[in-house]
This record gives structure tokens, sequence and C-alpha cells, in this order.
């Protein structure tokens, strides 16, 4: 039998619940907007740019609360969509 390890799960959990959520979340936007935002979230721990990005889209993004710690983020600049700034900012983490 093959077992799926920890961290992989963690990340398959992450991504299908972020996915739902930016599917399913509610981004302020004119119906003909595509949800394209300015972000400007500087380099940081991932658990504190997740953070700041869920704020700013106004998302709830749901993982394990042991999952980013020790994790870092790419800085965040520029216009993206709520699904292109969560991609920027796991880039380089292992989760992407």
């Amino acid at each position: 039998m093959h077992t799926v390890p920890a961290y992989r799960l963690n990340f398959f959990t992450l991504t299908a619940l972020a996915s739902a959520v930016l599917v399913g979340g509610t981004v302020s936007a004119a119906p003909a907007d595509s949800g394209v935002q300015n972000y400007h979230i500087p380099a940081q721990r991932l658990e504190n740019a997740l953070t700041e990005l869920a704020a700013r889209a106004h998302l709830k993004l749901l993982y394990p609360a042991d999952w980013p710690r020790q994790q870092q983020s790419q800085a965040l600049v520029g216009r993206y969509t709520p699904q292109q700034a969560l991609a920027h900012l796991l880039n380089g983490t292992g989760f992407a």
C-alpha cells in the first residue's frame, strides 16, 4: 500500500481548499472586471503574506495552522487576480 507523505497531503489540502475558496470567494469588483487588483506585499513569513493577501482580496484561505510557519514568501508587487497572487506567493516554497 502506498501512503502519501504528510507534507504532500498538506499541499494538496491547501491547494484544494484555496481553489475552492478562490472560486467561491467574493472579490469586490464590477461584473466586467477580472478581479485584478494592485498588491504590494513584501517578502516575509508565508503565514503573514497569506494573511495579508486574504485581507486585501477579501478571501478566506484555509490551511493547517502549522503548515506555513517556516516558509518564506516572495514579495508580491503589481496587478494580479487573487489566484495569480496566491500562486506567486507560493512560488518557490515547495507548495506551488
